[in-house]
């Protein structure tokens, strides 16, 4: 083949690589020892085990303990993620199963279930549901904790390994030392949002793309708002109804409280200070 044959297909396969563009997706596939080493330590009673490449990892699609997964490995053999489908609700641990059965989604129809572990982050448990056109994919820590319920808008149902960054792992440690980390999402601005629990909390944090930590927000009902805040939505805001819950913003400059406020069909947050001073939403 001539040379500049290969390079283009080396080109086409560097775009393509999520979906796999190369000879090692041909049936019968089976990466280096190392990885088939590490494969097998770890799930040593897999059953039809099919191997392809995906961008840079070793994915394994097989059957385990009568459930279908999905194993990524680095080229090192370095296991990143693996992608459990759940049959039912019932496969789902107890703590999840009572938290999802008295929440506001009950009633949806569940559309697919996954058991997401990846490498250095604590198992998820993601169930999609649907009302009509609304998909939201509602993420679990096995403790029964919603971590966080997002619009599924591509529809795809597929995830990445993500390599976490030791400034991102050590950041955490040191600031939310009873903390773990749930979820990391690195942003096209080059931010970072990781999600974590603490405790029995979950928590947005936000870094910078030099790790620079932005702001960590989480929900707090109303009634643990201060006095004074919950003073000054009363004195300028006395007309609307706020919402149960409220957003407590801790930021390197301070702790903001934002609430959302409704009056008929006007809806608007508004934003304060520990002081109760009104702060640019």
């Amino acid at each position: 083949m001539k040379t500049n044959l290969v390079a283009f297909a080396a080109l086409a396969c560097s775009f393509l690589a999520v979906t796999g563009c190369n000879d090692d997706d041909s049936p019968g596939y089976v990466p280096d020892a190392t990885v088939t080493r590490a494969f097998d330590t770890k799930y040593p009673n897999a059953q039809a085990v099919k191997w392809e490449t995906k961008a840079s990892y070793q994915v394994a699609d097989f059957r385990y303990n009568n459930k279908e997964a999905e194993a990524w490995f680095g080229p090192d053999g370095t296991w990143m993620m693996t992608e459990t489908d759940l049959p039912s609700v019932n496969d789902l641990p107890v703590a999840v199963q009572d938290s999802f059965k008295t929440s506001a989604y009950a009633a949806w129809r569940v559309d697919d279930i996954d058991q997401l572990e990846r490498a250095g982050m604590e198992v998820l448990y993601i169930i999609e549901v649907e009302n009509g056109n609304q998909e939201t994919d509602l993420r679990y820590a096995a403790s029964g904790v919603l971590i966080s319920a997002v619009p599924d808008t591509d529809n795809d149902g597929s995830y990445q390994p993500v390599s976490i960054p030791q400034e991102i792992t050590s950041f955490i440690k040191d600031k939310y030392p009873k903390a773990v980390i749930m979820e990391v999402e690195p942003e096209k601005t080059g931010e970072y949002e990781v999600d974590i629990l603490d405790g029995n909390t979950p928590k947005e944090v936000r870094l910078d793309k030099n790790y620079k930590w932005l702001q960590t927000e989480w929900d707090i009902p109303y009634a643990r708002l201060p006095e004074a805040v919950k003073t000054a939505i009363v004195t300028l805001y006395g007309a609307y109804t706020p919402d149960d819950d409220a957003d407590l913003i801790e930021t390197p400059a301070g702790i903001r409280y934002k609430v959302e406020l409704e009056q008929g069909k006007v809806e608007k947050k508004v934003v304060f200070d520990e002081a109760g001073n009104e702060l640019s939403a």
